[in-house]
């Protein structure tokens, strides 16, 4: 009978680190898909239309990026402005923060997004 052979550690650790970051991924695209459900008050969402349609589109973005490194073998997403997260910070602070019913559920949104923006984007070095 033929011994096992067991990789190094040292050569699955990059697995590992990768299986974490797509479960930390996926964790936060789910929780950020919990926002409309969280918001009892939809008219709320006319104040930062806008900088939502940004961030969708940020994400589509870099979902495709994703797709595109994963098939190609390679772990590099380039950088985006998130300049789209300033704004909403912006509109939370002064408008919604007053008028939202459950601003809390917002902010916890703004920072779910910033977190994902922060794992998928991997710079060089």
């Amino acid at each position: 009978m033929p011994k096992k052979r067991y990789a190094n550690p040292n050569q699955l650790e990059p697995y590992v680190n990768y299986k974490k970051r797509c479960d930390s991924i996926y964790l936060l695209l789910l929780d950020c898909g919990q926002l409309r459900y969280r918001i009892s008050d939809h008219t709320t969402f006319r104040f930062c239309q806008a900088e939502i349609e940004q961030i969708r589109q940020f994400l589509l973005s870099l979902l495709q990026d994703m797709n595109h490194c994963f098939t190609n073998d390679q772990m590099q997403v380039q950088e985006n402005d998130d300049a789209h997260l300033t704004n909403l910070e912006g509109i939370y602070e002064m408008v919604l923060q007053v008028v939202m019913e459950e601003p809390l559920n917002f902010l916890l949104f703004i920072d779910d997004i910033r977190q994902l923006s922060k794992l998928c984007l991997i710079k060089d070095g």
